[in-house]
C-alpha cells in the first residue's frame, strides 16, 4: 500500500482521495478551505451523461466575429479584461482554435464518453457507501427548451452513443412544467441525466466517507510544488511517494514550473460563471420547478436545489440531500476571462432577464455567487501521470485536472480513474 498526497478538495480532489483510501492506501487530503465549496458548491448538480462536446465546439468556431464582438447570448468576452487573458499565453488559444473543428469535437466526443458511461453508476454506489438516502438522486431528466428548432446534429450525436434523450413538443413540454413561457416551441429531454438537490452535500458526504475510513485531511494552503518532490504549504513542506495535483482552476499554475518541453505544459482557460437563488414557487402563478431546465437559446441552467451554504462542520439542522428544494439555481452562461479577473455580472444580469421572461421566478435569496470553471481546450479532462520531461525527483505525480462544465458529473469517475492508473504503478 502507497502513502498518497491529494492537493484540492473540490469534487474530484474528494472523490480521488475517496478512491485510493478504499483500496487501503494512507491518503492525506490538502485544501486551504472547506471540502467541496468552490465550483463543487456553485454548480447545477447534474449528473450529465450526455456531455460529449467541449465549450469550443464547431459552431463557436463559426460564430467567432459574434463571439469577439460579444454577441453571443450565452458566452462574454470582457475586452476591457483583455489583459488578464495573457495569463493564459497564446499556446492556450491556438489550441482552442484547432480543437474547435467537427473532426476534433468528434474526437472529444469519443473520450468523453468512455469517461461517461460509467459516471452515474460511479455516483451511485459512492451514495450508498456514504449513507444517502435513495432520494438523493433525482430522476426526472434533464429538459432543454428551444424556441425554433431542434438541435439535430446534437440529438444524431446521442444516437450515435446511445444517449436516452426524447423530443418534446410544445404541449409536451408545458405538460411536463407549468409556468414555462408559451414561446418555447420545441422540448429535449435527456432521460439519462440525473440531479441533486444540492451539490455541495453531495461532495461533503463523500468527503465524511474518506475521513470515516481512516482518511487524513490537512487545512493548508498548496503554495508550489518542488522540483525535489515535496509540496510547499502554508503549514510546511508535506512530502509522499505520489502526489496528486486535483486543484481546478489553480493547477496549470502549479504544475507548469516544473514541465521543461513547453509542448507538454498544460493549457487552460477558465469559464467564469455565476449562480443566483430564487424562492421555489407553490402557486398556480408561480409553480415549482420539478426538474433542471437549459434555456438553449440563451445558456442559462434553471434548477431546482435546497438553499444549503458550505459550513464546517455541517449543522445538526441542515437539511436532508434528499429533501424537497426550497429555490430554484440558476447558473450562468460563460465569461472568458482569467481566474482571478475582477468580477462582472453584466452577463448574468441580461440572462436573468431571459429567465424571468421563460418562467416565474420568486424573490432573489442570498448573493450572487462566482467561480471558474476549470477547462482544457479539447474538453477532457488530465486523469493521467505527470508528462515525461516533468521534474518532480522522489515522488511520482499525477494530474486531475480540467473537468470544465461536468466536474460533478465526472469527479467519482475521474477518482476511479486515478486509483487504477497509480496502483498500475505500484511495484
Amino acid at each position: 500500500m502507497a502513502e498518497i498526497l491529494v492537493l484540492g478538495a473540490g469534487i474530484v480532489g474528494v472523490s480521488c482521495a475517496l478512491a485510493l483510501q478504499r483500496r487501503g492506501h494512507t491518503v492525506t487530503l490538502v485544501d486551504k478551505g472547506i471540502p467541496c465549496a468552490e465550483t463543487s458548491f456553485g454548480n447545477a448538480g447534474i449528473i450529465s451523461v450526455g456531455s460529449l462536446l467541449p465549450p469550443n465546439t464547431s459552431a463557436v468556431r463559426r460564430s467567432i466575429f459574434k463571439l469577439l464582438s460579444n454577441r453571443l447570448p450565452h458566452v462574454a468576452m470582457p475586452w476591457r479584461k483583455a489583459h488578464h487573458w495573457q495569463k493564459w499565453g497564446w499556446r492556450t488559444w491556438r489550441e482552442m482554435w484547432q480543437q474547435s473543428t467537427a473532426q476534433a469535437n468528434a474526437k472529444t466526443a469519443s473520450a468523453l464518453a468512455i469517461l461517461l458511461q460509467d459516471a452515474l453508476q460511479t455516483h451511485q454506489r459512492l451514495m450508498a457507501e456514504a449513507g444517502l438516502p435513495a432520494s438523493t438522486l433525482r430522476r426526472s431528466g434533464w429538459m432543454k427548451l428551444y424556441r425554433q428548432q431542434l438541435p439535430h446534429a446534437e440529438i444524431a450525436l446521442y444516437d450515435e452513443y446511445g444517449i436516452g434523450c426524447q423530443q418534446l413538443t410544445a404541449r409536451e413540454v408545458h405538460d411536463r412544467q407549468a409556468g414555462l413561457s408559451d414561446d418555447i416551441r420545441h422540448g429535449l429531454l435527456i432521460t439519462d441525466t440525473c440531479s441533486v438537490h444540492s451539490p455541495w452535500q453531495v461532495g461533503h458526504a463523500y468527503f465524511q466517507h474518506f475521513q470515516q475510513l481512516g482518511g487524513q485531511f490537512v487545512a493548508a494552503t498548496v503554495q508550489h510544488l518542488n522540483p525535489n518532490g515535496d509540496v510547499a504549504t502554508s503549514i510546511g513542506r508535506l512530502t509522499a511517494p505520489h502526489v496528486v495535483v486535483a486543484l481546478g482552476p489553480w493547477a496549470a499554475d502549479m504544475v507548469n514550473p516544473l514541465i521543461a518541453n513547453r509542448r507538454e505544459q498544460v493549457r487552460m482557460f477558465h469559464e467564469r460563471g455565476q449562480n443566483i437563488a430564487f424562492a421555489q414557487g407553490s402557486s398556480e402563478e408561480k409553480p415549482p420547478l420539478h426538474q433542471p431546465l437549459l434555456d438553449a437559446d440563451y445558456g442559462y441552467v434553471l434548477t431546482p436545489q435546497q438553499h444549503i451554504l458550505p459550513a464546517e462542520p455541517p449543522a445538526d439542522c441542515a437539511p436532508n440531500p434528499g429533501d424537497a428544494p426550497s429555490i430554484i439555481r440558476m447558473t450562468s452562461g460563460v465569461e472568458l476571462a482569467h481566474r482571478d479577473a475582477p468580477i462582472d455580472t453584466a452577463l448574468l444580469s441580461r440572462q436573468v432577464q431571459h429567465a424571468k421572461k421563460l418562467f416565474p421566478l420568486g424573490k432573489q435569496v442570498g448573493e450572487v455567487w462566482t467561480g471558474a470553471r476549470p477547462s482544457v481546450p479539447s474538453g477532457v479532462p488530465w486523469l493521467s501521470k505527470a508528462p515525461p520531461s516533468t521534474r518532480f525527483d522522489n515522488a511520482s505525480l499525477w494530474f486531475a485536472f480540467g473537468h470544465g462544465h461536468i466536474g460533478f458529473t465526472l469527479g467519482p469517475i475521474s477518482g476511479e480513474t486515478i486509483a487504477n492508473a497509480i496502483e498500475r504503478n505500484l511495484p
